[in-house]
Parts: C-alpha cells; sequence; structure tokens
C-alpha cells in the first residue's frame, strides 16, 4: 500500500489557493478526536472482495472509481458515496449506480433534500434504496 501513502501526500486546491492547501491525508485521516473523519479506514479498491465484511459496521462508504464501483451492490452500508471520472471511456461504474437507481432509487433533491450545490463541473446524483 506505498502507493496509498504517497497519494495521501497529494494536496487539494487550486492554484489561486496555494496559501491554502490540504493534503488528503489531513481530511482521511485526521488525528484530532474532534474531527468528523476522525476514524477513516481506507481499502484498496484491488483487495477489497476480501475485506467487505470489515466494512459492515462502517456508517459511511466512499467508493473511488469504477473498481471500486462494482461492489456496490454487496454493501449494505447506510450512507454510499460513489465517485466516477466522467472523463475515461468505461461507463461500467455510472451504469451500476443509474441501474441502482432507476430499479430500487427515490431521488433526492441535492438543493433542497441536502442543501448541496455541486461546484461546476460536478455532476451529482442522490437517492434512497431500501436495505
Amino acid at each position: 500500500m506505498a502507493w496509498v501513502d504517497e497519494e495521501l501526500k497529494s494536496f487539494i486546491g487550486t492554484e489561486h489557493e496555494l496559501n491554502d492547501l490540504t493534503s488528503l491525508a489531513t481530511v482521511l485521516l485526521p488525528k484530532s478526536a474532534q474531527s468528523a473523519t476522525w476514524y477513516t479506514r481506507l481499502y484498496p479498491s484491488s483487495g477489497f472482495e476480501e475485506r467487505l465484511e470489515d466494512t459492515n459496521d462502517l456508517k459511511s462508504i466512499i467508493l473511488d472509481g469504477n473498481g471500486a464501483i462494482k461492489h456496490l451492490n454487496s454493501l449494505e452500508n447506510p450512507i454510499i458515496f460513489c465517485i466516477i471520472d466522467r472523463s475515461i471511456s468505461d461507463d461500467t461504474g455510472a451504469e451500476v449506480i443509474n441501474q441502482l437507481r432507476n430499479t430500487r432509487g427515490t431521488p433526492l433533491s441535492l438543493a433542497d433534500d441536502l442543501l448541496w450545490s455541486p461546484p461546476i463541473g460536478i455532476e451529482a446524483l442522490a437517492f434512497t434504496v431500501p436495505l
């Protein structure tokens, strides 16, 4: 998992925010007990099948990329976020999400229900499904 350690050293922000850049480790693995994400676990998608039982007690999961999103139907956590890159030609992750939304989902309004508007260039869907 050396590549994960390297990725965690990456910084979040734009060139206009050079003084306020934050590392991914600060967001995902903060050391403050008061942080909302103070007990975050990271799993690489390559070995995620073997670790599915480890995730049963988690309230929220973030699936990043098509490699991880293929496990969406195997999870029963209350809140699941899926992040996909629409700039790549492989749409299997988007297809899994849309199939779940269309067959079992009840749409949520980002603006009205979640009080959030995505930034420019970000596509977001929100929906609930019965467990």
